[in-house]
């Protein structure tokens, strides 16, 4: 009984699997033939853009068809034959091979048709402006051609068609989506800007509004965000809003708004402004209140899922916000907030309306999500004031006196020992334990003399009396300010003391070299500001806060650097005319044979050009020196020139009758002119002793003078054996050699000449 079981059993299997394979052949090649009319179709379409989309539509419904046979063969195998497997595996083993190839190749198939349909749904969707539909579509093509059936299958000729095929509808939808937020989104930028027809006009921007439009620009906002092209497009429209609406509205008071609605659109227009007027931090406040409420009201406003980096819905607005809202906050302060900052204390109470209209402002930015609620940059800095008050004056306290070092030298004015700040005398008041004390009283023996603290008079430079009286204005104005303030400002008159030692020298560079006086007013405008900054600390110190008034407002560090570089301008001044007066006197070749009159010539030439040298620069440093740096100074010129005479007639071998009279002749010049050098200081009498104190040398050009024109016997009584006045001037060796070179040698010129030791 067993055994005819098991062969019935075997009989039936054996027909069972016989009526399988018939049916899976006839499946395999009803397959073959389907892929065949699949890969042609496929092939015309992407591959040679054969239009056959009925086609492609039945070819869809035979695979279907073939796929539901292959799994009804398939479910078959699976409940009928897997329990014979175990008892005939080499039996069934090529039938289970075949499956799985047919079903690979129905996979494939299945996969081009579904990719095929989705292609098509997104031609029809871009057709019909369904944006999103298309996007949805795409997303599922790349996800199914990324998704790879078998290892090989991107060796697929088709396959790539469709690759390619999914990367022009792409870029197809982005052209569209661009196209349609032109559509919604319109500029009106005129080329010519400068025109007077453009200024007219003025630049326009539109939305359009109705409720047609309104749905269309959602669906193309949020398709934008999708294929992630739309912080391209809000960088274009922020780099436009900023160049074109913002840019005019901070900086320009004229550049008004206007804003026009109708039941089709939104429209803003901006036009240039008329004039340069700077525009207040209220006007500004105002127009970009307006500005970012119509923005609000257009695309800018739609709520747009699945933003990258946003948790919830957003719009559009705060796209914009992280693209722009750093540049904007950033223009709005250097360009409005900074220009409203007052330089006057006095104005400091009137801003208050300002911070509160920033904050009001940035609260508005924070309502319409443009910036985080944690962005307090514009309070932050509004609330500052102090600070940026006191930075602004100082900066604006640096720029004038930068200017001012940059004024012309030669406009002078003189200075009073008495008033040697002229309009603004400096401030003698100070509060001593809350009362008011006019003088300090030293001690008796401490008592100084009245002329201890006081400037010669002299002559400087105006923009110098202006620096310094900058300067005491600010100390003023630091007295009355809040402790930070006073410090800034403190250092701001350091700082532009250095400030001068830097520019003036430089920007002033070839005046200083080239021309005495203006080196001359600059040896004086050192002087001034030194002989101020000696005492300028003191007089503020009991006026200003802590840590100053403990010692630190002091200027005297600064004395010794700017009289050093006055001084030292100077004597390169000094440097070069001795220069120039020693190149002249090179010209009379040592004096030698002056009876010649070629020689006498040239010497009365050098002598005219060191005369008219030392005429030029007495010109152009009288009553601009003090007195005694001018007396200091040309006698030193001065003496250049006559020792540089006494050196060479000193020296001379042998001196006739005639160039005795020629010489003493030209040296009778400069005793005439030397006087009148220094008439300018005093009477005649007090301007001759300034001339014998000033002149090392001058005595003994006088002597030298009488030589030339003297006999040996008045020779012998102004020598008086060593202690007469020529003794003291010369030596005996200087003596005897004028004796032998002016007298022959006789016995009365031996005698005179044992006589001289």
């Amino acid at each position: 009984m067993a055994s005819f079981v098991t062969e019935v059993l075997a009989t039936a299997g054996q027909l069972e699997k016989q009526d399988i394979t018939s049916k899976l052949g006839r499946l395999s090649k009803r397959i073959e033939e389907v892929k065949a009319e699949v890969y042609d179709s496929l092939q015309k379409h992407y591959g040679d853009f054969y239009p056959n989309l009925d086609a492609t539509i039945e070819l869809s419904s035979k695979v279907n068809a073939v796929s539901n046979d292959m799994q009804t063969v398939t479910g078959k195998i699976e409940r009928e034959l897997q329990a014979q497997l175990n008892l005939s595996t080499s039996e069934f083993h090529d039938l289970s091979t075949q499956l799985e190839e047919t079903n690979g190749i129905v996979a494939i198939l299945d996969k081009l048709v579904v990719v095929h349909d989705a292609l098509h749904a997104v031609d029809i969707a871009l057709q019909k402006k369904e944006f999103i539909l298309a996007v949805t579509n795409l997303n599922k093509i790349d996800q199914i051609l990324e998704t790879s059936t078998f290892d090989r299958e991107n060796e697929i000729k088709i396959i790539k068609s469709l690759h390619t095929e999914h990367r022009v509808q792409s870029e197809k939808l982005k052209l569209a989506l661009g196209e349609a937020w032109q559509d919604n989104v319109v500029w009106t930028i005129p080329l010519d800007h400068d025109s007077e027809s453009v200024k007219k006009a003025g630049i326009f921007l539109k939305f359009l509004t109705t409720n047609t439009s309104k749905n269309d620009l959602k669906n193309v906002v949020q398709a934008m965000n999708d294929v992630n092209i739309l912080k391209m497009k809000l960088k274009s429209f922020a780099s436009k809003l900023m160049e074109h609406v913002i840019d005019p509205v901070i900086k320009y008071k004229n550049a008004d708004i206007k804003i026009e609605k109708s039941d089709h659109s939104i429209s803003l227009q901006i036009q240039d402004p008329k004039d340069l007027t700077i525009a207040s931090p209220e006007d500004v406040a105002k127009k970009l209140d307006a500005l970012f409420s119509f923005i609000s009201e257009g695309p800018l406003g739609i709520p747009i899922e699945n933003v990258e980096g946003q948790d919830a819905k957003c719009t559009s607005i705060r796209i914009l916000g992280q693209i722009m809202a750093d540049e904007l906050i950033e223009k709005v302060i250097k360009q409005c907030l900074a220009n409203a900052i007052p330089t006057n204390r006095k104005d400091l109470d009137s801003f208050s309306s300002v911070i509160d209209t920033t904050e009001c402002f940035q609260g508005k930015l924070i309502a319409i999500n443009f910036i985080d609620a944690s962005n307090k940059t514009l309070s932050e800095y509004v609330n500052e004031i102090n600070v940026l008050f006191a930075n602004k004056k100082c900066q604006e306290i640096l720029d004038q006196a930068r200017e001012l070092m940059k004024l012309e030298i030669h406009n002078m004015v003189p200075i009073s020992p008495d008033d040697p700040l002229g309009a603004l005398p400096p401030p003698s008041n100070v509060l001593v334990d809350g009362k008011t004390k006019t003088e300090i009283n030293l001690p008796k023996e401490a008592q100084l003399s009245t002329n201890t603290f006081k400037m010669p008079k002299c002559y400087i430079s105006q923009s110098v009396q202006k620096i310094m009286i900058l300067a005491y204005e600010t100390l003023q104005e630091a007295s009355v300010s809040s402790p930070e303030c006073a410090v800034q400002l403190f250092y701001s008159i350091r700082n532009m003391f250095e400030l001068y030692c830097c520019v003036v020298p430089t920007y002033h560079k070839d005046s200083l070299v080239k021309l005495p006086q203006i080196a001359a007013l600059h040896h004086n405008n050192c002087l001034y500001i030194a002989h101020h900054l000696m005492t300028l600390g003191f007089q503020f110190k009991l006026r200003l806060p802590k840590p100053l008034n403990s010692g630190a407002s002091t200027f005297v560090d600064m004395v010794p650097k700017l009289r050093r570089l006055g001084a030292e301008c100077f004597m390169e001044q000094m440097s070069a005319q001795r220069t120039v007066l020693l190149e002249y006197i090179q010209g009379a070749k040592g004096f030698d044979g002056v009876a010649d009159e070629q020689n006498f010539m040239a010497a009365e030439r050098a002598i005219k050009q060191c005369l008219h040298q030392l005429q030029h620069v007495s010109k152009v440093w009288n009553e601009v020196l003090p007195v005694n740096i001018y007396s200091k100074s040309m006698g030193t010129l001065l003496n250049t020139v006559i020792s540089e005479i006494i050196g060479s007639v000193t020296q001379l071998e042998d001196i006739s009758a005639e160039d005795a009279t020629q010489l003493h002749m030209l040296l009778t010049m400069i005793g005439d002119r030397g006087l009148e050098l220094f008439k300018f200081t005093g009477e005649e009498e007090h301007a001759r002793m300034n001339l014998n104190k000033s002149v090392q040398k001058w005595q003994k050009f006088m002597e030298l003078m009488l030589v030339l024109n003297a006999s040996l016997h008045d020779i012998a009584d102004r020598w008086t054996d060593g202690k007469g006045p020529l003794a003291h001037e010369f030596s005996a060796g200087e003596i005897k050699q004028l004796i032998r070179a002016l007298f022959q040698n006789t016995d009365r010129r031996s005698a005179i000449l044992a006589k001289i030791k």
